[in-house]
C-alpha cells in the first residue's frame, strides 16, 4: 500500500481499513477527484509544487490531503490545503483578487452582468417600435430644449432693449424672426416627442406581454469595470 499518510494523523486508521480489504483481493487502490476552477482566466493551478497548467484543472490522485496553489499575474496568489476522498469528487473554486495597483487585462473583462430584468429574471426584450418611438422621444426632446433656449436668449434680449417711451426695440427685425421662428420649432419637437413618449410607453407594454415571443431586440444595462454601458443584441 503506497500511501503517504502521517502515522499520528487521525485518518490513519480509516484511510487504513478503507485500504487493506482491496489490497487483499489485489484491486487497484481506489482514487478520488478534485476539480479545481478560478475566477480568473489563465490561471495557473500547483499541486504540492507541481505545475498543472491552467485552470479549470480535474485530477486524479490517492486520498490524502494535498497542497493546492493558483497563481496569476497581476493577482495575488492563493494557497488551500485541500483533502482527497476515496471515490469521490471535490470541487474547489478559487477567487484570485487584483493585486494592488493593478489593472485587469481586456481579456480578463468580466461577463456582463445585467443590472435591469423582468420579474422572471430575463432581459427586458424591446421591439424595433419601441426602441424607433424612443429615439425618436430623446431626439426631439433635444431639439425642442435647444431651440427653445436660443428663442429664451433672443426674447429677453428684446425685451431687454424695450423703450416704452416710444414703443420700439433695440433688436433687428431679423433677431426678432429668428426668435419666433425657433419658438415655432421648440414647440413642434416638443409635441413630437410627447407624442412618441406615448408610443414608447404602449410599445413597452406590448413587449413586457409578449416578453417570450422571438425576433425581439434585447436591450439590457450592464455594468463592467469602465462603468454603466447597454448590450444591444437580437433580430431588428
Amino acid at each position: 500500500i503506497d500511501r503517504s499518510t502521517l502515522i499520528a494523523s487521525r485518518r490513519f486508521q480509516r484511510d487504513t481499513e478503507q485500504a487493506i480489504p482491496g489490497f487483499l483481493k489485489g484491486e487497484k487502490e481506489a482514487l478520488g477527484k478534485l476539480v479545481i476552477t478560478a475566477n480568473v482566466k489563465n490561471s495557473q493551478v500547483f499541486v504540492n509544487g507541481e505545475a498543472l497548467g491552467n485552470a479549470p484543472q480535474t485530477i486524479e490522485r490517492k486520498p490524502g490531503k494535498y497542497e493546492v496553489r493558483l497563481e496569476r499575474r497581476k493577482y495575488l496568489p492563493v494557497t488551500r490545503l485541500l483533502n482527497i476522498e476515496i471515490g469521490q469528487t471535490t470541487t474547489e473554486k478559487f477567487q484570485l483578487l487584483l493585486a494592488p495597483g493593478e489593472q485587469p487585462d481586456e481579456q480578463e473583462v468580466p461577463d456582463l452582468v445585467a443590472a435591469n430584468k423582468t420579474a422572471e429574471g430575463k432581459p427586458v426584450a424591446l421591439s424595433t417600435g419601441t426602441l424607433f418611438c424612443g429615439g425618436t422621444t430623446i431626439i426631439a426632446l433635444g431639439l425642442g430644449t435647444g431651440f427653445g433656449v436660443a428663442a429664451a436668449k433672443a426674447d429677453a434680449s428684446l425685451a431687454a432693449g424695450f423703450n416704452a417711451a416710444t414703443g420700439t426695440y433695440a433688436g433687428t427685425r431679423r433677431t426678432a424672426v429668428e426668435a419666433q421662428r425657433n419658438a415655432t420649432v421648440a414647440n413642434i419637437s416638443f409635441v413630437v416627442a410627447g407624442a412618441a413618449a406615448v408610443g414608447t410607453a404602449i410599445f413597452l407594454v406590448l413587449d413586457f406581454n409578449h416578453a417570450d415571443e422571438p425576433e425581439k431586440v434585447t436591450l439590457v444595462p450592464v455594468v463592467t469595470p469602465d462603468g454603466a454601458a447597454l448590450s444591444l443584441g437580437g433580430r431588428f
